[in-house]
């Protein structure tokens, strides 16, 4: 027989046991579940409002910046596009929707090409700083730079564009303004009546105008490049060579010079550093200013010297008409009182003869004077007649006989052409070969020679010379005579009376007949004058009657 206690007993305790577990356990598994449940709620709640803020922080971000965001669907109409404190005035976002970028902004005009940016979008290719404007609706023109990536779905379909707008008008408004000024800057450095150079602080060419880039190219024969040309390039052309190395630094401190360059032109350099450790160079032709400073220092020098002539004339002079005019008061009153008897003595003759020496050569000063003055200011005019050259030289020698041969001097002549006929004033002709003449009696000492010579030029001008075998003179000395009451001071000319106008009335009056007056000399060997005239002077006629 079966015992089968036990097996009921251990399947009613087992029975027993699921009822107490399904009984005590099952509301604690339903509490666990009621609570993982609560917790999950909650966490998704806490995800959804943080997903909430999230977006919410986005959006006033997005609706904060300077930039703007927008979509756009397969068709390129707008979806979305936000708010933006820079975005275009005029429209709300909302007028966008629905519309294309063209339809939008329909007068837009881009600047490069709508091309490009179509080209992009049909090859579904993301673009960067595209930019186009357009006219607001208060009519002032606005510009945009836009970005965008394409957009695709999971299946790798195309479904729009997502991008950013972003307003470019005050920079480009700035920029615009950047270049007007830089455009007047530039327009007013080239008007600049210097040439113009700016150095930046890396010692290269920053700018220049016309005037430099002309010079510049002119003395090195390459133009200046902006940007590359060093600074040491730049201060040798405005230097002239490389003493400015010697200077140093410009440093805090301006420096300005003046040098005459290589075509001509006197010019002031300034150069003077800029608060950015740039230097400014300026060269000014100042050509003009050193002619009115050499003019008014020659009109110095002039009235300098006039005044000097003033003061010789008036001593001289003083001189040479007191000399002869107390001879013949002196004579005139001994013959007057006949201090030595009744007239008739032998001794009023000769005092009769002092007085006519010292009326001629009162005459003869007056004479020159005059004709100074009238050379001066252009009233001494030519009564130009033919003369045989021949003769004329023959009557001065004659002239000149008695001075030469009282001062034991010989008088020769020679020429080499009896028949040489000139046109000139034959008063003023006999009074420059007479004044050459009295000239070397008065140069010469005693034993001396003075000769005359005329002889016809290559060129077929005509040389009246007068020589002689006097003191002679240095170049300065030459200079001295041949100006206006110039007196060169040594033992012979002290012992003869004069006003210094013989070379000079020579001068001047063998110019007045178109010709020049020559002179050469050599201390100690004496001197000889040249009256050359020129060749439309000379006359097809041989002879005179």
């Amino acid at each position: 027989m079966i015992d089968l206690s036990l097996p009921v007993t251990l399947l009613a305790a087992a029975i027993t046991g699921a009822l107490f577990a399904a009984i005590v356990l099952l509301p604690w598994v339903r509490r666990r579940e009621r609570m993982r449940s609560a917790q999950s709620a909650e966490r998704i709640a806490g995800l959804e409002a943080q997903r909430s803020r999230d977006a919410e922080r986005l959006r006033h971000f997005a609706e904060s910046a300077s930039d703007w965001f927008w979509e756009q669907d397969a068709e390129l109409r707008f979806t979305y596009i936000t708010d933006s404190p820079l975005r275009p005035e005029g429209r709300s976002s909302a007028s966008y929707l629905g519309q294309t970028r063209r339809a939008a902004h329909p007068d837009a005009v881009a600047e490069t090409s709508w091309s490009l940016l179509e080209a992009d979008i049909a090859q579904r290719r993301a673009f960067r700083e595209f930019r186009y404007s357009f006219i607001r609706l208060n009519g002032k023109r606005d510009h945009i730079s836009i970005s965008g990536m394409p957009i695709h779905d999971a299946s790798g379909r195309f479904v729009g564009y997502r991008g950013s707008g972003r307003l470019m008008t005050q920079e480009v408004e700035a920029a615009a303004e950047v270049r007007r000024v830089e455009s007047r800057l530039a327009a007013a450095i080239d008007a600049f009546p210097a040439e113009f150079a700016i150095v930046d602080a890396s010692g290269r060419l920053a700018a220049c105008n016309q005037r430099f880039r002309d010079s510049f190219l002119q003395a090195t024969g390459a133009a200046p490049t902006i940007g590359a040309e060093s600074a040491d390039r730049v201060r040798e052309f405005a230097y002239g060579d490389n003493s400015f190395k010697a200077r140093g630094g410009v440093g805090d401190r301006a420096q300005r010079f003046e040098r005459l360059r290589a075509d001509g032109c006197w010019v002031q350099v300034d150069e003077r550093a800029t608060n950015d450790g740039g230097t400014i160079i300026i060269i000014a032709d100042i050509s003009e200013q050193k002619t009115r400073e050499a003019d008014l220092q020659a009109a110095k020098e002039a009235a300098e010297r006039a005044a000097l002539l003033k003061t010789q004339f008036l001593a001289t002079v003083s001189h040479e008409l007191r000399t002869p005019l107390n001879a013949v008061i002196g004579f005139s009153e001994i013959m007057q009182q006949e201090l030595f008897g009744p007239l008739g003595d032998k001794r009023y003759r000769d005092y009769l003869a002092d007085i006519h020496t010292s009326g001629t050569h009162l005459l003869r000063v007056i004479n020159d004077i005059l004709d100074v003055t009238r050379i001066e200011n252009g009233s001494l005019g030519l009564a130009d007649q033919l003369i045989d050259l021949a003769r004329l030289v023959e009557d001065c020698l004659a002239t000149g006989a008695s001075a030469a041969a009282g001062a034991g001097l010989a008088l020769t002549s020679e020429v080499d052409d009896s028949g040489i006929v000139v046109a000139a004033d034959p008063s003023k002709l006999t009074q420059v070969l007479r004044n050459l003449i009295s000239n070397a009696v008065t140069f010469t000492p005693a034993g001396g020679r003075i000769g005359m010579a005329v002889k016809r030029l290559p060129d077929g001008d005509v040389a009246i010379r007068v020589s002689d075998t006097g003191i002679g003179m240095t170049p300065a000395e030459i200079q001295v005579a041949l100006t206006p009451f110039g007196q060169i001071s040594n033992p012979m000319t002290r012992r003869h009376q004069g006003l210094g106008l013989g070379l000079t009335l020579a001068k001047s009056l063998t110019e007045l007949h178109g010709g020049r007056l020559e002179v050469e000399s050599a201390v100690g060997s004496g001197t000889t004058v040249s009256v050359i005239l020129p060749a439309a002077r000379v006359s097809l006629r041989r002879h005179l009657a």
